[in-house]
């Protein structure tokens, strides 16, 4: 017998077992990034105050696997009849906030123009506070701008 194959008769049983034990512990403790996360819910209106092209928002189109076009800054007040009852939700509610896409894009000149997106237009919109786990602290969810609309980017 050759010393290659003592030694792959040894190695091949040692993967195994190191396999093994690494499946059996990862399945015994799943690890979980994150956690479950629960949101306080506040509706109200969010009013664009401003939309502007600037260096930043323009670059997006020269990154590699990105959006593929210059992109515009949308900028966004909340307010809310609401009785406000978390401190992060009446920090939210006194500063201005910009609205990207989900994955943190810019949006374009056609979605823009698709969701009719205008200086003072109001959008009606829900402000989520966190209030158990360790997601996004403060998230708005607009009710009809799809944060998840890519289009712009597979047209290129």
């Amino acid at each position: 017998m050759s010393c290659l194959e003592n030694r792959f008769d040894f190695v091949l049983p040692l993967v195994a077992v190191v396999v093994l034990v690494t499946v059996s512990h990862t399945q015994a403790a799943p690890r979980r990034l994150g956690g479950r996360c629960e949101y306080a819910d506040y509706a109200g209106t969010a009013t664009i105050l401003k939309i502007e092209k600037t260096e930043a928002s323009k670059k997006q189109a020269e990154v590699v696997g990105g959006a593929g076009y210059e992109g515009y800054e949308v900028w966004f007040s909340f307010e809310t009849k609401e009785k406000i009852k978390h401190e992060l939700a009446r920090h939210a509610v006194k500063k201005r906030h910009e609205f990207r896409l989900c994955n943190s894009w810019y949006v374009g000149p056609e979605y823009i123009e698709k969701y009719g997106i205008k200086k003072d237009k109001k959008f009606e919109c829900t402000l989520k506070v966190i209030t158990k786990g360790t997601c996004s602290p403060v998230v708005f969810k607009f009710d009809k701008l799809d944060d998840t609309d890519y289009f712009e980017s597979k047209k290129r």
